[in-house]
């Protein structure tokens, strides 16, 4: 517990005891788990098919059919003690149980002819068709309550009946239909010279007719600068190639929301759009692959340069129209970047080896087009519409991509920013000069202990007009190191990530530094009660004197929780956090028994092994792990990464296992 609300007067003796009833409201976390009970069911079946031909020397027709069909069962049981018995059940168990299946469905053909009778010269020419359906089915959600309050989830789920029907609904999925037309050229000139030209057409029906259709092409050339004769002594350089490549690939990965009833009408929140078409983006990239010291040390170079053009992007709309949003093409970003990747092999002897790599990348996106506009607000939707001034995301031309739009924290107001206090009408007198936050966060009026933002327009109050970038979610760099050694029979392995220069939003750090939501709701350390400014002496008195307050907040290092309303967050810089972090993502150590000795049980491998997936984090982020971007609104979620929003952490995984070879 945090503390009895310090602003709130209890009555521990009358018969409407408040404390004795918030002591009644708690309820045990163990037995809350146990009632709320769900599990979900997947099967699926997959088989995929393929023919052959080869109809001349050099002219190979192939043939390729995939069928995917899917099962699904989701059941979802409410105990009393859950909030939504409480809520809409009666204080009795009430039970979900969704039945659905879909199918999918892929065919490709494709023609493949190959010259290679033409001396220094090689040439293969491929024309292919595919056909994708997915995401056709069917959805059965049925929900009742008002059940016996000691009825087990197995024999609610077994009984449905049983309850009053609350909710009965079906849903027929169309699903999504994508036809596509390529053709690939591929010329080799003396193992020296490469060039590869491809062309896909692609036709969906997310799009309206006359716009369904999208054409992209593609080329890459390369210089294998090894085999020319002025390298050919040149020993510690193996193999040398410069590459360079230019293409367009497409996307019509927008979610919708729309479903659509072949026989009834469409249930969906988003106004369609018949001139949506497809996101395009197109892919520039020059780069250098080298080998050298006989396979001792390879790696890459990579530049790149990458716009994305027609962004599909949905946008909130006016309610009037009967929706809340609708799909639109918006706008053009690029991101320019550099990539170097390393592998090298430092000792390989009969009992020993060591090898190790490391990758690192620099990455800069920049806005290029807002559809006409310079700044463009969006929503992270994380409090849904009880974030004070919503808009905590900005786009700007010229600049990066999330860019979190907030307050700047200035700490808590101090007894030296008042200069009385009228026990008349209860209130704090701030001192001139001093920004009044009035009562802007809806919480309590301003007082010592109650959280303070900056003043950016210098107007004497506070409001959405005090704003500006407080984070970037983008890092500056990225990569990774590990390496391999293997020891007679021991082998142990590792690979590192990390990434430096992003900035995380703590939902956390907002909502549990108040009581977003609730009267007695859990609150982070930093906010309990030793920590916190706080108005009630050890007597149980309230303190208003100025001077007796800064006595006993003496040691107070942070805010009062009551600054914020109950359902007004405010976000400010406080909640943006350096997410910087190095990440062991595998370590793994296994053990082969000698040849010899399998060679008498006609094997040729026995190895055991043991792995560890995330196995450690190094990280300053107070949260449970930097590397997140969860949010309310997936329409636009590239537009507002770095939300951290109760997201579940990455789980760690160990493994044990056998590999045998006969």
């Amino acid at each position: 517990m945090n503390g009895i609300a310090d602003i709130i007067e209890l009555d521990l003796t009358g018969p409407d005891d408040e404390y004795e009833q918030f002591l009644k409201s708690l309820i045990n976390p163990e037995k809350l788990v146990e009632q709320d009970y769900r599990k979900r069911t997947n099967k699926s079946l997959n088989m995929n098919v393929s023919v052959s031909w080869s109809i001349l020397r050099d002219l190979t027709y192939r043939s390729e059919f995939g069928l995917d069909q899917g099962w699904g069962q989701s059941k979802r049981y409410y105990g009393p003690l859950t909030g939504e018995s409480r809520n809409v059940g009666g204080n009795l168990p009430l039970g979900e149980i969704t039945n659905s299946d879909s199918r999918g469905y892929r065919w490709t053909n494709t023609v493949n002819y190959s010259l290679k009778s033409l001396e220094k010269h090689d040439l293969s020419f491929l024309v292919g068709q595919e056909l994708v359906t997915t995401g056709k089915g069917f959805s059965e959600f049925n929900r009742a309550k008002y059940f016996a309050d000691n009825i087990t989830p197995e024999k609610l789920f077994a009984t449905m009946t049983l309850g009053t029907q609350d909710r009965h609904t079906t849903t027929v999925f169309e699903g999504e239909k994508l036809a596509s037309f390529f053709g690939r050229i591929n010329y080799q000139f003396d193992s020296r010279f490469l060039l590869t030209l491809t062309a896909r057409a692609d036709g969906s029906t997310k799009f309206a007719p006359g716009n369904q259709w999208g054409f992209f092409p593609a080329a890459s050339a390369a210089w294998r600068v090894s085999n020319e004769k002025f390298m050919e002594n040149v020993n510690f350089v193996k193999d040398l190639k410069l590459r360079a490549s230019w293409g367009a690939a497409g996307n019509n990965r927008i979610g919708f929301g729309d479903v659509a009833q072949p026989y009834y009408t469409y249930s969906s929140q988003q106004l369609p759009n018949p001139d949506i078409k497809w996101e395009t983006t197109i892919t520039r990239n020059a780069g250098l692959d080298f080998t050298l010291f006989g396979n001792k040390l390879n790696g890459t170079l990579d530049f790149y340069w990458n716009t994305t053009k027609d962004l599909l992007v949905s946008f909130n709309i006016p309610q009037t129209t009967g929706f809340s949003t609708q799909q639109q093409n918006v706008g053009q970003t690029s991101n320019k970047g550099i990539e170097l990747s390393f592998n090298a092999a430092i000792i390989n002897k009969k009992d020993f080896e060591l090898s190790a790599s490391f990758n690192v990348g620099y990455n800069k996106a920049k806005i290029d087009n807002l559809g006409g506009d310079n700044v463009k607000s969006f929503n992270s939707n994380w409090a849904g519409t009880d974030l004070k001034t919503i808009d905590d995301y900005r786009a700007y031309v010229g600049r990066t991509i999330g860019l979190m739009f907030g307050y700047v924290t200035d700490g808590m107001y101090t007894v030296d920013d008042f200069s009385s206090y009228n026990p008349t009408t209860r209130t704090y007198v701030l001192k001139p000069g001093v920004a009044n936050v009035g009562a802007f966060m809806g919480g309590i009026s301003v007082r010592p202990g109650v959280l303070k933002l900056k003043d950016l327009d210098a107007n004497g109050s506070i409001d959405g007009n005090d704003r500006q970038v407080i984070g970037s979610a983008l890092p500056k760099y990225s990569g990774g190191f590990g390496f391999n050694t293997r020891y007679k029979g021991f082998d142990f392995s590792a690979f590192f990530n990390w990434v430096t220069g992003n900035d995380v939003y703590n939902t956390g750090k907002i909502a549990y530094n108040m009581y977003y939501r609730t009267t007695y709701g859990n609150l982070l350390a930093t906010s309990d009660y030793n920590n916190r400014f706080h108005y009630i002496d050890a007597s149980g008195n309230l303190v208003t004197d100025l001077t007796e307050l800064q006595k006993l907040n003496a040691d107070a290092k942070t805010w009062s929780p009551f600054s914020m309303g109950n359902a007004a967050p405010v976000f400010h810089s406080f909640a943006v956090e350096d997410g910087s972090f190095l990440r062991l993502n595998t370590v793994s150590l296994g053990y082969s028994l000698p040849k010899k000795l399998l060679s008498k049980v006609w094997m040729t491998q026995f190895r055991i092994y043991a792995t560890v997936y995330n196995a450690f984090l190094l990280t300053n982020y107070s949260g449970y792990d930097p590397e997140v971007t969860t949010t309310r609104n997936s329409s636009y979620s590239q537009l507002t990464p770095g939300v951290d929003y109760s997201a579940y952490p990455k789980s760690r995984n160990y493994t044990v296992g056998v590999n045998v070879t006969f």
